[in-house]
């Protein structure tokens, strides 16, 4: 009677850990898409609103990388200015950046925060000396 519980337990076993095996196995397969569905890298592009400065909304293509474990980005004001971002942290859900100015009349230096909202990218820029503040919300390109 015992031998047949003990074979009976030993199979059950058997049985069980494969499929515990696929889960695991499913589980750390499916870590890296959750990682890129919530990632800021990328190309994105949109409109901004909210610019005191401007007549209306302006198209903006961002395009961030990680070098080095390091965060970093170009902007680009398509007719207006072209420029860079340099990480500047991490806060409550944001990346900072420090956006500077490399050709064209847009001000700077603005600082800058992004995060995920879902598949777009979430920016909001202030200009440190006015407050002014302005927003998009972009979709990868």
């Amino acid at each position: 009677m015992l031998r047949t519980i003990l074979t009976t337990s030993v199979c059950g076993l058997a049985l069980l850990a494969p499929g515990a095996l696929v889960s695991t196995a499913s589980a750390t397969a499916d870590q890296p898409a959750a990682r890129a569905a919530s990632s800021i890298t990328g190309t994105w592009k949109g409109k901004v609103v909210g610019d005191a400065g401007s007549a209306g909304a302006y198209p903006a293509k961002v395009k961030i990388t990680r070098k080095n474990g390091k965060l970093r980005a170009t902007i680009v004001y398509p007719g207006h200015c072209r420029g860079a971002w340099k990480l500047t942290g991490k806060k409550q859900g944001w990346t900072t950046f420090r956006e500077t100015i490399r050709t064209g009349p847009c001000v700077d230096p603005v600082q800058v925060k992004v995060k995920r909202s879902g598949a777009r990218l979430k920016v909001v820029w202030r200009e440190p000396l006015t407050g002014d503040q302005a927003t998009m919300l972009a979709k990868r390109k």
